[in-house]
């Protein structure tokens, strides 16, 4: 599985992050159609934004092969 490089939090969006909140993570399968879950997530203290997923999910299958969400 391939390791992304994560992304900082822009300060504009950093007040949606602080509050304990599900967000939907969604990836393009490949048939190309869209799948969305709902995922649990973590920002550390320097703002990066961290979920995680099990090797094998519909989620983790879609990131592989199209890296982005």
């Amino acid at each position: 599985m391939t390791k992304l490089s994560p992304k900082l939090i822009p300060l504009t969006h950093k007040d949606l992050v602080d509050k304990p909140l599900l967000c939907i993570v969604s990836v393009t399968l490949k048939d190309g159609t869209p799948q969305a879950t709902p995922v649990w997530f973590n920002v550390d203290a320097e703002g990066y934004f961290y979920f995680n997923t099990a090797e094998g999910r519909l989620k983790a299958k879609g990131l592989a092969a199209h890296p982005y969400a």
